[in-house]
């Protein structure tokens, strides 16, 4: 299996190849940025039956969906409760932090909790967990990965001082959702390095004390 990390645009977002090398066939989950370089990475593997998934609808973490779905014929799936978000891409914070030019675009099909997503011998169950925002959603590949986006990150949480984002639903998210997961899982997050569910149930200030997510505005991403 393929697992490969693309740091994408100014706000260093993680967007994600996920493949089965041998079926040619994967992912990619939140294609933020530098679509030419997301290609180049599918190139060098032989992928060539892509799937674009997005974990939520922030620009940061779309804004490069259109683009590839056009170079590769991928289809783009989204939760529905995040489709209000759509109108970010190419919007003035995107232009803004340098991420402009960008028209918004309409993903192929929805994202439900539950609904499984299949490539080669890999299969990624979403795992709907919002807060950040109200359509955030995971993804497990039962084998010991999940792909959270914006929900939990090494030592923080998302932010939860953006419309229609709320603490209490980011805590039970990560508390009743991705810390039911074994503890050795592997939580590839939307921004920095990766963690593991055991290290942010023992030492993340934000799940260890609510106080600090519910009293102010989260975290820093």
């Amino acid at each position: 299996m393929i697992v490969e990390t693309i740091v994408t645009g100014p706000l260093e977002e993680n967007c994600f190849v996920v493949a089965d090398e041998k079926a040619r066939a994967g992912f990619v989950i939140d294609p933020g940025w530098n679509p030419e370089r997301i290609q180049l990475v599918l190139n060098r593997h032989g992928i060539e039956d892509v799937t674009i998934l997005l974990t939520h609808g922030h620009f940061d973490h779309i804004s490069a969906a259109a683009k590839l779905r056009e170079m590769t014929g991928a289809k783009v799936y989204m939760s529905p409760e995040d489709e209000f978000l759509l109108k970010s891409v190419g919007g003035d914070t995107a232009m803004m932090m340098g991420m402009g030019g960008i028209k918004p675009f309409i993903v192929d099909g929805p994202i439900h909790e539950g609904d499984e997503f299949t490539a080669g011998e890999i299969t990624l169950k979403a795992m709907a967990t919002p807060g950040h925002t109200p359509g955030g959603v995971s993804f497990y590949d039962g084998k010991g990965r999940v792909y959270a986006g914006d929900c939990l990150f090494q030592g923080s949480v998302g932010r939860v001082d953006f419309p229609r984002s709320n603490g209490p639903d980011l805590l039970r998210s990560i508390i009743e959702v991705l810390y039911k997961l074994p503890d050795e899982t592997i939580v590839h997050s939307g921004h920095g390095p990766d963690t593991t569910i055991g290290r942010e149930k023992k030492t993340n200030p934000f799940t260890n004390h609510p106080e600090l997510l519910i009293g102010g505005t989260g975290s820093f991403l």
